[in-house]
């Protein structure tokens, strides 16, 4: 079993896809950042079977009952996202999905590019000895990050929303010795360049 925690927001105008805003608009970008919330919650939920087990993290600026509007996540458990820094949520939300025993994976809504067979490759590398999976984006953040256990050290001291994600964690990890496997690199959808390689988004 593979627990997969996604973390979002809920698409309010102005508090998504800033990046993208200053190019399309708030209203734009907030419509966008919703088409990618469903593709990714419904891509999760086509893997809700016996060998995953999807959950919710979502900012508990809106009540939990406007995500369940989002997609098919009427079974999903649903956990409101603590305070602080990315770092410190991830710390947090490490621990409450380690509770089941099982390894577990958390992805955001801003690669609409990951497919089943990324989540099938990251599960088969945690059994076959990895202790920690990343899936790298071209920005230099990941999009993906699955451990078997909570490793707090890995969301410590990092430099979040810049280029340097992916390689701070890698270095934090060859240090406390980790076995790790990297998944192919995708793109996360942030600006308008990016948004253009997918038509199917497109909302201005």
């Amino acid at each position: 079993m593979l627990s997969i925690g996604v973390f979002l927001k809920y698409p309010e105008p102005g508090n998504v896809k800033t990046r993208l805003a200053i190019s399309v608009g708030e209203e734009a970008a907030a419509r966008t950042y919703e088409r990618m919330v469903r593709q990714v919650l419904a891509l999760v939920d086509t893997l809700a079977k016996e060998r995953f087990a999807p959950h919710l993290f979502y900012d508990p600026k809106h009540e939990a009952e406007a995500y369940r509007e989002l997609g098919p996540i009427v079974q999903w458990p649903l956990h409101p996202q603590s305070e602080g820094g990315l770092g410190d949520r991830l710390k947090k939300a490490s621990l409450e999905l380690s509770i089941s025993g099982f390894p577990f994976a958390f992805i955001g809504t801003d690669c609409v590019d990951m497919k089943p067979a990324h989540f099938e490759g990251t599960f088969g590398a945690l059994k076959q000895g990895a202790d920690l999976v990343l899936g790298p984006a071209t920005d230099g953040g990941y999009y993906l990050i699955a451990l078997k256990q909570p490793r707090s050290e890995l969301f410590e001291g990092i430099a979040w929303s810049t280029d340097t994600v992916t390689s701070q964690t890698l270095e934090k990890a060859k240090v406390a010795g980790l076995r790790v496997h990297l998944l192919e690199e995708l793109e996360d959808i942030d600006d308008k360049a990016a948004l253009d390689r997918h038509p199917e988004l497109l909302d201005y």
